[in-house]
């Protein structure tokens, strides 16, 4: 997917932007009670409730949420729920039908996932078979991509996309290093699940509670007004929102005030349950490296507390179930955390 809007990370492979698809209310429940209208030989036989493109409604029908692929993969993961309106046609006869459904999501390919080769999510519950993986020609990247714990072809170095192993090396791509301040938290993660969401949240706040939150919502294309009021000096940055696989995402902040910030990571995507990374830096220096395994689809890593001024972090390393409230009234996990 083509790189958007961001401010200091480079986009490369397995960076994937802020789509459509992910916003608050792209994935709303459909109703369950919408019943197909009945074919009246004028437009097409309407079987699938999931879908109505064509088909007849009442004008002045509210929109409805769709999903124009197959029915187990609606509103799995990466393949959030579209909507579609009802469209009146005009005229001394009027009639209406449902429109196209705009908005929804679509499972990966073999072709867009950072991957050459091998079995990997396709982000909406399924798999992808991307053929065998056979031993790389020379100069070509081989199948294994770098982890997030460096264990395949070496350290990862942070705050790039996650290279490629060649001849047993990890091969990163030039890229330009992410945003740094006083605190910077950078997470990155597997090719099994899909879209890490990162958070850092200020003093007294909340995970997902508005301004007080720094993640996808409020920091990739504009900051929220921390610490003195007016001064965008000490407002917190997100570089980019990665709803794919490996990331970084990467948050920094200056000046901070005086407190105690969470560090928070939901697994927003679909895929499997991942091994998650984060390292947290205190004015440019790595002080704080953590990772956790097997950490699944709307679950949420309590990380760690950064305590200002005195420069220190205390893990906190809890991993939170949080599918019963997930996506109620927020774009993610609503429990009440910290």
């Amino acid at each position: 997917m083509a790189c958007g809007v961001m401010t200091g990370c480079d986009c490369g492979p397995g960076s994937m932007q802020l789509d459509p698809g992910h916003h608050p209310d792209a994935g709303a429940p459909r109703d369950a009670g919408q019943q197909p209208p009945p074919d009246d030989g004028g437009t097409p036989a309407c079987g699938n409730a999931l879908d109505l493109s064509g088909c007849a409604c009442e004008s002045g029908a509210a929109a409805r949420s769709c999903y124009p692929g197959p029915s187990q993969q609606a509103g799995v993961g990466a393949c959030v729920m579209g909507t579609q309106s009802c469209i009146g046609s005009g005229g001394e006869l009027a009639t209406a039908t449902w429109g196209p459904c705009t908005g929804a999501g679509e499972p990966a390919t073999c072709a867009l996932a950072p991957v050459h080769c091998g079995t990997v999510s396709d982000g909406c519950g399924g798999t992808l078979d991307c053929g065998s993986c056979g031993e790389p020609d020379a100069g070509e990247p081989d199948a294994g991509s770098c982890g997030p714990d460096g264990t395949t072809c070496g350290v990862v170095e942070l705050c790039r996309p996650l290279g490629q192993c060649m001849s047993g090396a990890c091969v990163q791509p030039p890229a330009t290093m992410c945003g740094t301040g006083d605190i910077q938290v950078t997470v990155t993660w597997d090719n099994v699940g899909l879209d890490m969401e990162l958070h850092l949240i200020r003093p007294g706040g909340h995970l997902n509670a508005g301004s007080s939150d720094c993640t996808w919502t409020t920091c990739v294309s504009a900051s929220p007004d921390w610490g003195v009021p007016g001064d965008p000096s000490d407002n917190p940055h997100k570089d980019v929102d990665n709803t794919g696989y490996f990331g970084p995402e990467n948050i920094y902040l200056n000046h901070p005030e005086t407190g105690d910030y969470a560090v928070y990571v939901e697994h927003w995507g679909g895929g499997g349950p991942s091994t998650v990374q984060v390292t947290i830096s205190i004015q440019s220096n790595v002080v704080y490296t953590s990772s956790i395994t097997g950490l699944a689809s709307e679950h949420v890593w309590d990380v760690a507390r950064i305590h200002w001024p005195a420069m220190t972090v205390t893990g906190t390393g809890g991993d939170i179930d949080c599918t019963a409230s997930w996506r109620l009234t927020s774009a993610g996990c609503d429990l009440t955390l910290p």
